[in-house]
């Protein structure tokens, strides 16, 4: 009798695991993102958008040349190391990209003979942004070429295809902000797909980690597991949401000594704290639901813990930014501008990456506990049958043997 074809519920998790090494490459882009992003809102904090007017140059400096020769090589390394299947030559990839960087850094933006681009601290901050964001922007390409070649599983390959498609959305974003003078909106819309690329980079190196392999207890069906998952969506998207009320604050041109845009700063203060409302209701009942119901998942709990950590300590810095914000006209220069509100503004910034990477792992966790039974997510093995006794008489042949 034929051996009946096996199903995704009963393939073991050593058929789909991701290599180590993929994982670990996927964990690099998201500390480099988490670093783009970091400089990015400290261009902001420090208003050094327009500090260098051109792009992708900066003043002049070989950048393009360094970029687009960066690119190059990694495509010919990611090719052949798609060929060969070998994974120093991906690490050998982002060695290329790194000594790209580091030539790009030594020549850097010229702006006159006598002061180096490194001595502007404006200059400096958007600059590293940049180099930062065309490093990751590598990093993404080759880390998507790893999942076409070693991934099994083709919703995760789909993941690596939309993390590409959204930084290179994200770079054409930064590009219009650049060009067009740091428009409000275009600058509130590039620091809020930071943020939603920043989670595809999350949600890859959650579902590639070994513990995403590990035989997991998942609630099949039950109304608790369906539950959760829809719970942890709607954070996410009250997350989301909250990060573009919290961009369009960060991006209005007010100046309370004139009088000038405070209507339209305070109708944004007033849409923020409504978003941070409606995102610690979604914070509650996703914490109500896990400490009740999943308190023994170590992959439930601990990205909770840590998403409660970090957003206690991104709101109490969101308030001391926006004290300073008040204390410190918009228009002052940024030698008399005081260190703190920059750095207040910054940390915020990082905190709120911090508390979104959390949700997402948190989200991830609860839909591998609520998938079914015949979904490519992971699932515990099976638990082995035990053989019917037979009913036959003592020492008689198997039925269909020889006689």
């Amino acid at each position: 009798m034929s051996e009946a074809a096996p199903t995704a519920a009963s393939l073991s998790n050593a058929d789909v695991r991701t290599p180590r090494w993929v994982h670990n490459l996927a964990c690099a882009a998201t500390v480099i993102g988490f670093a783009v992003i970091c400089f990015g809102g400290h261009t902001k904090s420090l208003d050094a958008g327009n500090s260098v007017p051109d792009w992708p140059t900066s003043w002049g400096s070989p950048a393009k040349e360094y970029v687009y020769g960066g690119f190059a090589a990694f495509f010919i390394l990611g090719i052949s190391w798609a060929t060969l299947r070998k994974a120093f030559l991906a690490y050998l990839a982002l060695l290329v990209g790194v000594s790209m960087v580091g030539l790009y850094l030594y020549f850097g933006p010229e702006l006159n003979a006598s002061q180096g681009w490194w001595e502007f601290e404006t200059v400096r901050t958007e600059h590293t942004h940049r180099l930062l964001a065309g490093l990751v922007s590598l990093t993404t390409m080759v880390l998507f070429g790893t999942l076409l070649v070693h991934e099994k599983r083709a919703w995760v390959r789909r993941l690596g295809l939309f993390a590409v498609i959204g930084v290179l959305g994200q770079a054409v974003l930064g590009g219009l902000t650049v060009k067009f003078y740091t428009p409000p909106l275009v600058s509130a819309l590039h620091g809020t797909f930071a943020q939603f690329v920043f989670s595809m980079f999350c949600s890859i190196a959650v579902v590639t980690g070994p513990r995403w392999f590990e035989n997991a207890a998942p609630v099949v069906g039950s109304d608790d597991g369906r539950r959760l998952r829809k719970q942890t969506l709607w954070l996410f998207g009250a997350f989301i949401l909250q990060v573009s009320l919290g961009a369009a604050l960060r991006h209005s041109n007010y100046n309370f000594e004139s009088g000038k845009g405070a209507s339209v700063f305070w109708w944004h203060f007033g849409a923020h704290m409504a978003g941070l409302l409606f995102l610690l209701h979604c914070m509650a009942k996703v914490a109500i639901n896990v400490i009740r119901n999943h308190s023994d998942d170590p992959r439930l709990t601990q990205p909770l813990g840590a998403m409660s950590i970090f957003v206690v300590f991104q709101i109490s810095l969101g308030v001391a930014a926006f004290i300073f914000r008040l204390l410190v006209s918009s228009d002052v220069s940024e030698a008399e501008r005081p260190w703190a509100k920059a750095i207040l503004s910054t940390a915020h910034v990082a905190f709120a990456t911090l508390t979104l990477s959390a949700v997402v792992m948190l989200a991830w966790r609860a839909i591998q506990r609520s998938a079914p039974q015949t979904s490519a997510l992971p699932q515990p093995a099976p638990a082995p049958t035990v053989a019917p006794a037979s009913n036959s008489a003592p020492g008689a042949l198997p039925e269909g043997a020889a006689t």
